[in-house]
């Protein structure tokens, strides 16, 4: 067991994620500190999208911490509509998926949607991949950050 304080110091070294020590969980967040930017995506192609998770997590991860933040504004009237995104990781041949919906329409303001959730990882594909379902040619910017892992 670590300490609060060897929490905030770890946490601040994104590098200190790859020493697990035999702990059974880590979360990267913490009062002050910011999770670690898996990456952002505009979605101007419906093709699926991938990031590497090499050298963030220690090889023997299972669980995945992931906060997707989504943020959105200034939309011109055509880009109305529901556009669904799937957020997932593969093991041994098998996606498992989260699924995020939002609601896109013309404003004059910003909004933002933000939630943590985990999923199953494992060490033959250390990627995560996110998909949406149509092109967003608005202002809509999604974020992928990691919120920590379990062992």
């Amino acid at each position: 067991m670590i300490s609060l304080n060897e929490a905030r110091n770890f946490t601040q070294q994104e590098s200190r994620l790859l020493q697990s020590d035999g702990k059974s969980s880590v979360w990267s967040v913490q009062p002050g500190v910011n999770p670690i930017n898996i990456g952002s995506v505009e979605f101007k192609t419906v093709e699926e999208i991938s990031f590497s998770l090499r050298n963030r997590v220690p090889t023997n991860t299972q669980r995945l911490g992931i906060i997707i933040s989504i943020v959105s504004g200034f939309n011109p009237p055509e880009t109305n509509g529901v556009v669904n995104f799937w957020i997932w990781t593969e093991c041994d041949g098998q996606a498992f998926t989260h699924f995020k919906q939002i609601f896109i329409y013309a404003q004059n303001a910003v909004s933002f949607d933000s939630e943590t959730f985990t999923l199953p990882y494992c060490s033959s594909n250390q990627r995560i991949y996110v998909k949406s379902s149509k092109v967003i040619t608005g202002w809509v910017t999604t974020n992928l950050y990691l919120a920590g892992y379990s062992i």
